[in-house]
């Protein structure tokens, strides 16, 4: 049987790999929308919407694609209607892909 030590440390680093791979996921589409982000502040914008998808239920899924939204147009300062849309809009396609598997 696992000690809780090592179960943290696994679901940390599931946390992590989950950050890094919606970064990278997410940085094709910054460039297909010529958008000027690097991979550094798509990583912190996904960070920051992950500790706020941490949240039970459905409200923290919500709130963390709000905050995804925010963090982006405060790191790039793109527009929310053209670019940021269409980047946030693969995740949201990612989450009805898993939750249709569930």
């Amino acid at each position: 049987m696992p000690t809780p030590t090592i179960a943290i440390e696994s679901a940390l680093q599931l946390y992590v790999l989950n950050v890094a791979i919606s970064a990278v996921a997410i940085w094709p589409a910054a460039r297909l929308t010529v958008l000027h982000a690097t991979l550094f502040q798509i990583g912190m914008a996904m960070l920051g919407a992950a500790l706020v998808g941490l949240l039970p239920g459905f409200w923290g899924w919500l709130l963390s694609i709000a905050v995804l939204f925010w963090l982006l147009r405060h790191f790039t300062e793109a527009s929310m209607y053209a670019d940021i849309v269409l980047m946030v809009v693969s995740r949201i396609i990612r989450a009805l892909i898993i939750f249709h598997f569930l």
